[in-house]
């Protein structure tokens, strides 16, 4: 009888041994088949952005490409006379960021950022009305640029920066982090400059809007409130009359020839550790 039992028992484990190894072997796969999907969307980013700026010498982006990006003037000679026309390299930009964008499940990310202020079916329904507002516009650069002013594209680049400081290995990440840079890019090539302070830095309480409200009612959420708190404690007794500690920026601001909007910041003050 004894002998019985211990096979079922070597059986049972040569039955989870496998499942593990399986597992394990998928899992491995997926993480494969994500970096190299990772490694072409960085290069058609490089070489959509290369387009515009150029390569150096080398065949590799200039150091200074995110500076030429921006200060590059609008309706140069050699874009009129591309064949492409000016706003091809823009177009490509806003089509490469709605597609990744598209990758991210609503669900996942719902899971990862709600708070009981707002519920999983609101993060779900604010990504899918991104996801559609970019699959509009992506062709249009003029369009593209009104949704910026429009507030319409806020959650792209405060969503990017929450998951980027707070939960920097969580899938969404990656789609919202490439995203927010390649919509960044884009408007820059139409001289319009987007202002995402860092979260978890030292802000000018001049240079940006101060919140110490807001409606995703962070401070509800246990992680980022223990990741905000550890980093913000210990550096704020030492800031300036000037400056405040940057929680999250809730809304972008940006700069363009036509006029400027200042980011709004949410700052952390001693209620966060009540």
């Amino acid at each position: 009888m004894n002998d019985i039992w211990i096979y079922i028992l070597i059986a049972v484990a040569l039955v989870i041994l496998g499942t593990g190894i399986i597992y394990a072997a998928n899992a491995r796969r997926d993480a494969e088949q994500r970096v190299r999907r990772i490694q072409q969307l960085k290069d058609d980013l490089q070489s959509s952005i290369a387009g515009i700026v150029g390569w150096d010498a080398g065949g590799n982006l200039p150091e200074d490409w995110d500076t030429r990006l921006q200060l590059r003037p609008q309706g140069r000679d050699e874009d009129a006379a591309s064949p492409q026309g000016y706003s091809e390299p823009l177009t490509r930009l806003a089509d490469l960021a709605q597609s990744e964008l598209a990758t991210c499940v609503p669900a996942g990310l719902a899971a990862i950022v709600a708070t009981s202020f707002t519920p999983l079916g609101s993060v779900e329904s604010e990504h899918s009305l991104l996801v559609e507002t970019m699959a509009r516009v992506s062709g249009d650069p003029v369009a593209l640029a009104h949704a910026l002013f429009d507030g319409h594209l806020d959650s792209l680049f405060v969503v990017a920066s929450l998951l980027e400081t707070y939960f920097p290995e969580s899938a969404p990440a990656v789609p919202y982090r490439f995203a927010s840079a390649a919509i960044a890019a884009a408007l820059a090539r139409q001289d319009i400059l987007v202002v995402v302070p860092r979260a978890l830095s030292t802000v000018s309480r001049h240079e940006v809007d101060l919140v110490t409200e807001e409606g995703r009612r962070l401070h509800e959420h246990s992680e980022i409130r223990r990741v905000a708190n550890r980093f913000c404690s210990r550096i704020a007794a030492n800031l300036s009359s000037d400056e405040a500690m940057a929680v999250l920026c809730v809304a972008p601001g940006w700069l363009s020839r036509d006029g400027r909007r200042q980011a709004r910041v949410l700052v952390w003050d001693r209620t966060w550790s009540i």
